[in-house]
């Protein structure tokens, strides 16, 4: 009758007994094991238990290492990895985060800036406004001035009969002439010197105002020849008085816009400074970004450090594993002396025993 082949429950037991020896399991070393099976029937049930064995087995089995040390590293290694993707992932979030504040603040600013804008196109449309009244009203002033020459010219044809008041008269009427090139004067100059032309002005038309005075006491006995003349006079004071009030509304609206204009100005000064701040703000965050990149470094510099470690530490596994190899050997070499030992004193002992 013949005898079964081998099973795979006697092959993985001897494989495992082998791997246990610190011995990389072969279908020779099996063989001589058992002392029985094919090759073929051996190397089939071999290659099923090496399939079954899992990564850390085969690698421990491949390097000599043992399987403790390899599921210790591996743990170890999985930990580093996961604190450094967990840290990687925070360092991420927060950038984003603060990416995304500053994005909104610079939306802000940009629409604070796009209405203070829209204010000072305002004021430039109101200042556009109040430049074409002011056109307006020079254009009234020279009316006013060709009127006043022919009043001049009436008042010449009046005062013929008064050669003795003629230069008071030309005196009056350079006066006036002053007074039109004060006004032209005051299109050309600043806001200050707007003011100190109106108070020319108004001291001018003070002196005016006196000088016909005057003149009507000094022209009592001619009234009824000076009447339409003081007519004249008094609708000249007139317009010059409502040109004056005109004139000081115009220069009340000028310096309402120029508040107005040095208030926009303050805001755009405020929404620079505020820009200049967040921008210092930006920097401060890619910095702090390139200071968790050189620790994303730092990091890949310990991993480096540990791969080395890991090789230095196989390198050990290594010279420990063929150190076992030579005790091994050393414990088969003494296990033989042993044996030759018992056999001698197996001999003497039997000798001993014949005599």
């Amino acid at each position: 009758m013949t005898r079964p082949g081998v099973t795979y429950f006697e092959v993985e037991t001897a494989a495992q007994e082998i791997i246990a020896s610190g011995l990389e399991p072969t279908i020779e070393r099996i063989r001589a094991k058992l002392k029985t099976g094919s090759n073929s029937t051996i190397g089939t049930h071999l290659r099923v238990f090496r399939t079954k064995q899992d990564p850390l087995q085969q690698l421990a089995t491949k390097e000599k290492i043992p399987e403790e040390l390899i599921g210790l590293l591996k743990g170890l290694w999985e930990r580093v990895i996961l604190q450094a993707e967990t840290k990687v992932d925070s360092i991420k979030s927060e950038s984003a985060n603060e990416l995304e504040k500053n994005k909104q603040t610079i939306t802000q600013v940009q629409k604070d800036n796009a209405q203070l804008f829209q204010s000072v196109d305002r004021l430039k449309n109101d200042r556009d406004a109040l430049t074409q009244e002011k056109l307006a009203l020079e254009q009234i002033i020279h009316k006013s001035a060709s009127e006043i020459a022919a009043i001049n010219a009436r008042s010449d044809g009046l005062l013929q009969q008064l050669t003795d008041k003629q230069a008071r008269v030309d005196e009056l009427h350079k006066q006036n002439q002053q007074t039109q090139a004060n006004l032209e004067h005051y299109r050309a100059a600043s806001l200050e010197q707007r003011q100190q032309e109106l108070q020319r002005f108004e001291n001018q038309t003070q002196v005016l105002s006196q000088t016909m005075q005057q003149l009507k006491c000094e022209n009592d006995a001619l009234k009824q020849q000076n009447n339409q003349l003081q007519q004249l006079q008094h609708e000249l004071q007139s317009a010059q008085k409502s040109m004056q009030d005109k004139l000081e509304k115009i220069t009340k609206k000028h310096e309402s816009v120029s508040e107005e204009l040095t208030i926009a100005n303050n805001a755009m000064v405020q929404k620079t400074e505020s820009q200049q701040h967040w921008k210092s703000q930006f920097e401060k965050i890619d910095a702090s970004r390139e200071e968790q990149s050189k620790i994303m470094v730092d990091l890949q510099t310990q991993n480096s450090v540990l791969n080395l470690q890991l090789a230095t530490l196989q390198k050990e596994l290594i010279n420990a594993s063929q150190q076992n190899k030579i005790l091994a050997h050393d414990k088969w070499l003494l296990g033989q002396e042993k044996a030759q030992l018992f056999g001698q004193l197996k001999q003497v002992t039997s000798h001993f025993v014949k005599n």
